[in-house]
């Protein structure tokens, strides 16, 4: 409700200052061509009376036609603007047409959302609920992610919140889901320098299309972001994601059940572009994801690719947990430093 107020406001303050810049320039035409018609006025009133001077005659009568073209100007000025008016109310209509096109787009029927259910169990998570991940072997490591929902102008939205081993936040994401799928709203992520201090990144989303409930194997969507880092002065940061619906029927254990599942790979390319040097580096990342029926995100593996010595680390979900649990363990073990 909230949103929708301030968009109405806004919408409204800016149809305001459309009219007030629309009606100071037919105040300063109407001024204008007051000012043209008198000093018309004026050289007619002096053609006739000067008869006898020819000199005076001509100089007035030259006036006259000057003034005449003034005001032909100025009628055409005033026609100009009603023609910009006119286009720029034209795509006002069209942005709130498409807005609204947007708005009321159709969603899939309910038999067409074939992963809704393998997504995490939103309706769970009006109140926070904290998922945590171990990855086993010779180089152990723990994640959290911290998620709840929320409904704003009638939509509803994922909050997550990913925390390291020491409970240090890492990034916070919001994504819209809808009888469409999983959109990508916002992404801000928190990274560290040398000195331990942390910062804030907000990145662009420049491309939000990341599960569609309709994917097929094979299927691909995009995301997309970019952003500017402390870390790299001299460097545009974007990141490309490509999504892949590598498996859409296969079964997993978790709890000790075997439960139907799918696998989507995420294929991200970060891009760091130099303004100085007018070069480029990349470098790519590997997510494979496992989303169980009724339960969410089971299991996931990072790699990065083309690094023969880089092993793959595999989080498996370990544990679901309400928020004053979470906020629990958080005080007591963190946070701490790398």
């Amino acid at each position: 409700k909230e949103v929708a107020r301030l968009a109405v406001i806004e919408k409204k303050k800016q149809s305001d200052e459309a009219k007030r810049k629309r009606i100071a320039a037919d105040k300063e035409v109407a001024k204008l061509a007051a000012i043209e018609k008198k000093k018309l006025e004026k050289a007619g009133r002096g053609d006739k009376g000067s008869e006898k001077r020819t000199t005076n005659s001509q100089v007035n009568s030259n006036a006259k036609v000057a003034a005449e073209r003034r005001l032909a100007r100025l009628a055409a000025a005033k026609q100009a603007a009603e023609a910009v008016n006119k286009e720029v109310e034209a795509k006002k209509e069209l942005v709130d047409v498409n807005s609204n096109t947007q708005t009321a787009e159709k969603e899939l029927a309910p038999s067409e959302q074939k992963w809704r259910s393998f997504f995490f169990p939103v309706n769970d998570l009006k109140t926070a609920q904290a998922y945590q991940y171990i990855a086993g072997g010779s180089n152990p490591d723990t994640t959290y992610k911290l998620m709840r929902t929320l409904d704003l102008a009638g939509k509803e939205f994922l909050i997550t919140e990913e925390y390291n081993r020491h409970f240090q936040l890492k990034y916070i994401k919001k994504e819209q889901i809808n009888g469409n799928g999983v959109f990508v709203k916002t992404f801000n992520s928190y990274e560290t320098n040398g000195l331990g201090e942390t910062s804030l990144v907000i990145c662009g989303v420049i491309k939000d299309d990341y599960i569609n409930w309709a994917m097929s194997q094979g299927d691909e969507s995009l995301v997309q972001y970019n952003y500017n880092s402390s870390l790299f002065p001299n460097y545009d940061i974007t990141i490309n994601k490509k999504i892949e619906m590598l498996h859409d029927d296969i079964t997993i254990e978790y709890k000790g059940k075997e439960l139907n599942a799918i696998t989507i790979k995420d294929a991200e390319v970060t891009v760091f572009t130099n303004h100085k040097k007018v070069s480029e580096d990349r470098y790519k990342m590997e997510y494979i994801n496992q989303y169980a029926e009724g339960v969410g995100l089971v299991q996931y593996a990072i790699q990065m690719v083309n690094h023969p010595t880089e092993v793959p680390r595999t989080y498996k979900l370990a544990k679901v947990m309400p928020y004053t649990e979470w906020d629990d363990m958080a005080r007591f073990r963190g946070p701490k430093s790398n």
